[in-house]
């Protein structure tokens, strides 16, 4: 949608020792949870004029070497006018196990 678009940070610049965990309390629930630290190397990635008909899926963890760790995603507040619509979300997570036995 055309208000606050979906970003997130190229995992190719976003070195392990810029995400730090820290304890969350929002929303009722309360979790150990990864964050980036500001690097202005990091690039990003965002999506101005998503539409409803359009996904976009992120890994957000792949443990071999070489993969990307972390997806940092977020919308933020691009100053649009008040008569375009407004973002909407659904998030959903699916969890890959291979045996590599």
């Amino acid at each position: 949608m055309e208000k606050n678009p979906l970003a997130f940070i190229d995992w190719e610049t976003l070195p392990f020792d810029d995400v730090i965990d820290y304890y969350y309390t929002g929303y009722g629930k309360d979790g150990l949870v990864a964050a980036p630290i500001y690097n202005p190397a990091h690039k990003f990635c965002y999506f101005p004029k998503m539409s409803t008909e359009e996904v976009l899926v992120m890994k957000q963890l792949d443990s071999r070497p070489g993969c990307s760790v972390y997806c940092p995603h977020t919308s933020f507040d691009n100053h649009a006018p008040e008569d375009l619509l407004p973002r909407r979300s659904i998030e959903t997570r699916l969890l890959a196990v291979f045996d590599v036995g």
